[in-house]
């Protein structure tokens, strides 16, 4: 006889309780509502019937703070940093908001167009008269900083044309230049002195000036300036008058201004190639008064 059959059949082993996956957290989406999360899962035991109090408590929670967050307001994106700005510098700032204001209160006058001129009849020139004064130059707008160049200043009359005139010099500088001998074409260097020189003389029809008539078929003489007359920083290379001038230049450097009062003539020529120096011949009593009735009304250091 076979074996008797177990009427009690074994119960299979029960399958091994899956691992509780992580719950799975929502993150706030910053275009609208959380996202859902999935269902937690509950790890099964031996008894079907009965729940782990651990894992039912953990989805409680777990549901608590999702409910937290669904009620939460959705905080709004931070700002983006506004730029640095670069320092300005506050000269160059009140410079623009001066030019931004005056292109606002005064607009630009619109330019007529320049008319030609004809052609068979030249433009006229007007020639300033010797010694006066410049006419004032056009109002120009205060939003465009551009000046016109100014026009060049007329040559005054040269030293060999104050020959045997009084003169006033009043020296301001000594410096060494470079200077080419028109004779024998060699570049050499010498003192020039800067003064103001003052023609004291009055009347005798004024000073000519502007030509070279002491050289062969030289142009003569086309302007005429009223005494007395004043030629302002004057370059002098007479090497006699600079050093009859060095006195009274020491004398400006340390404080107290000087001037040199003398009739310019020429002295004795070192050769027979050489032209005579100039020179400043002593001031007469009258001269004297002459000149410091000048001095009264005109103040020479200015």
């Amino acid at each position: 006889m076979g074996q008797p059959q177990n009427p009690f059949a074994t119960a299979p082993a029960p399958a091994p309780a899956p691992e509780p996956s992580a719950p799975a957290i929502a993150t706030p989406s910053p275009f609208g509502a959380p996202t859902t999360p999935a269902p937690v899962a509950v790890a099964p035991t031996q008894n079907p019937t009965t729940v782990d109090p651990t894992a039912a408590a953990q989805a409680a929670q777990y549901q608590a703070w999702l409910a937290a967050q669904a009620a939460a307001p959705v905080a709004p994106p931070a700002p983006a940093p506004a730029p640095v700005q670069p320092p300005v510098d506050p000269a160059y700032a009140a410079w623009l908001a001066q030019q931004s204001a005056a292109t606002h209160a005064a607009p630009v006058q619109p330019v007529a167009a320049p008319v030609a001129p004809s052609p068979t009849v030249p433009p006229a020139q007007f020639v300033a008269p010797a010694g006066a004064a410049p006419s004032p130059a056009p109002a120009q707008n205060s939003a465009d900083p551009f000046d016109d160049p100014a026009p060049q200043r007329p040559r005054g009359p040269r030293l060999r044309d104050m020959y045997g005139r009084l003169l006033i010099v009043i020296p301001k500088d000594v410096e060494k230049v470079n200077r080419r001998d028109p004779k024998t074409g060699e570049t050499k260097v010498q003192d020039r002195l800067t003064a103001d020189v003052v023609i004291v003389d009055e009347g005798q029809g004024g000073i000519a000036f502007g030509g070279e008539p002491e050289k062969l078929n030289g142009r003569p003489h086309d302007q005429v300036a009223p005494l007395p007359y004043r030629a302002v920083n004057m370059y002098i290379s007479a090497v006699g008058v600079i050093s009859q001038c060095r006195d009274a230049l020491d004398a400006r450097k340390a404080g107290n201004p000087r001037m040199v009062l003398g009739r310019l003539t020429v002295g004795e020529s070192k050769g027979a190639d050489m032209n005579p120096p100039y020179l400043l011949a002593p001031a007469t009593p009258e001269d004297r008064q002459r000149a410091l009735a000048y001095t009264r009304t005109i103040d020479p250091f200015a």
